[in-house]
């Protein structure tokens, strides 16, 4: 009978909330700082909103186990800084108390940074109040929560439960087509438009394109999970039920580590003297992407990031900020460009900005942000599985980027929609 009912719909459900309200969250409003832009009293600030918290939850210590941690940063409209920095800045402050908190331990909220195993970072320039949104949530809840966002999609509690992803075929490439067509047949386009008509017309074409390859390569929550390893599957223990999981994890990673969106960078620094050998790496790695893939040179959309480490067999424990931060989004900035804002990449085309008082306001925001800038990215440490190398590896996928809706976001709003559902049945 209990069973019954924990796996009923409404068992679910009230399972979901106990894991949503013990998820720590909140908005902080302040100026945000960089290690090389401190103001004592902004981070102080910021560490007294994050104490706050858990005292309101009757959290006493830090976390001590894996996490997914996300942060959305909302930056200022002048010298906005770059949203790698940003990162490292509040980590730091997520660990180590100021002087001025008067805590009475050694840790905040994190006790380390290696706790981190899914890290989800985004920049969203048009939330018009300068701040911070952290969510922190332990990684068992997380899986737990894609767990159930998977039976919802199956329909295991009834109606298959709708999701934006149902609008992404992953089949659907008319706009690619067109744009390889189009450039097979450049010199009659050029004899029909004209040198300036063509130039137009091409990058037009190319900006569809890159929107629709680009959204169709973004990782759904449905396939998440599998991408992870068999680590927080249920039955990962059954003996018949083990190369199953396996091998989904395998067919995951294949499906998404396409030529036309991945780049595959090697294992990551495992000792002294490595880090400058891997940077290279990177470099070499996103240059010759960026001439093997012309469809995304110059970029014209936003788009986000996602890097997949997978540890080696022997090794410390890694910082995935660090890995991010030091060698990998820097260089997809300097290298591939991602413009910043939908606006940033219309100015690419030498597009006019629509006129009206409504898009002033965003207008003048955005045109004062950085012209180059990644949406966002998630890094996440994925189980090693039989078939990897030794020393592991790090891939960086490339798709589409909003930074609104964000993974977390994403998942949340299927799940309350549907908690919300239950409730009034």
């Amino acid at each position: 009978m209990y069973r019954e009912f924990v796996d009923s719909a409404y068992g679910q459900a009230l399972q979901y909330r106990k894991r949503r309200d013990r998820q720590f969250e909140i908005w902080w409003h302040g100026s945000l700082q960089t290690k090389g832009t401190r103001d004592s009293v902004s981070n102080l600030s910021f560490q007294k909103s994050v104490r706050k918290m858990m005292e309101d939850m009757g959290r006493k210590g830090p976390y001590k186990g894996p996490l997914f941690l996300e942060l959305q940063f909302h930056p200022p409209e002048k010298n906005a800084p770059s949203i790698q920095n940003l990162a490292k800045h509040y980590l730091d402050l997520l660990m180590s108390p100021l002087p001025g908190l008067s805590l009475n331990r050694k840790k905040l909220l994190l006790q380390d940074d290696s706790q981190i195993h899914f890290l989800s970072c985004s920049y969203a320039p048009l939330v018009f109040e300068e701040g911070i949104r952290l969510r922190v949530h332990r990684l068992s809840d997380f899986f737990a929560d894609l767990k159930l966002y998977q039976a919802l999609r199956s329909g295991d509690f009834g109606d298959r439960v709708k999701d934006k992803e149902d609008e992404d075929d992953l089949f659907e490439d008319d706009h690619v087509d067109s744009w390889l067509d189009f450039q097979r047949d450049r010199k009659e386009w050029k004899n029909r438009l004209g040198e300036e008509g063509f130039v137009s017309y091409e990058l037009m074409m190319q900006r569809f394109a890159q929107e629709q390859a680009l959204k169709q390569r973004k990782i759904p929550l449905r396939a998440l999970r599998g991408l992870f390893g068999t680590r927080h599957h249920g039955r990962r223990h059954h003996p018949m039920m083990k190369d199953v999981l396996l091998a989904n994890a395998s067919l995951s990673r294949f499906a998404y580590f396409h030529d036309l969106t991945a780049v595959d960078l090697g294992a990551r620094p495992l000792i002294k003297g490595d880090s400058d050998l891997f940077k290279a790496r990177v470099r070499e790695g996103l240059e010759a992407y960026k001439k093997r893939i012309p469809l995304f040179s110059p970029l014209l959309v936003t788009v986000g990031v996602t890097i997949i480490y997978v540890p080696p067999v022997e090794a410390p424990k890694v910082d995935l900020d660090n890995l991010a931060r030091k060698a990998i989004i820097p260089a997809v900035h300097e290298i591939l460009e991602p413009p910043s804002s939908s606006l940033a990449g219309l100015q690419r085309l030498k597009a006019k900005h629509p006129e009206g008082s409504d898009i002033d306001e965003f207008i003048r925001r955005v045109e004062k942000m950085p012209p180059v800038q990644v949406a966002g990215y998630d890094i996440l440490c994925a189980e090693r599985l039989p078939d990897d190398p030794p020393n592991g590896s790090v891939k960086l996928l490339l798709h589409a980027g909003d930074a609104m809706r964000s993974t977390l976001t994403h998942l949340k709003d299927v799940l309350d929609e549907w908690e919300r559902d239950v409730e009034r049945d």
